[in-house]
């Protein structure tokens, strides 16, 4: 049951930080044409 639940939690806290990370990076690459009048 502990191993279970500590996978769960693993695999959530990796499709958080894919997610953060993508949308950072996203972010990053809007605000980067912004910044520089690309867009």
């Amino acid at each position: 049951m502990h191993e279970l639940f500590a996978g769960h939690f693993i695999d959530i806290t990796l499709a958080s930080a894919l997610q953060v990370v993508l949308l950072g990076f996203i972010g990053g690459i809007l605000s980067g044409f912004i910044g520089s009048g690309g867009a």
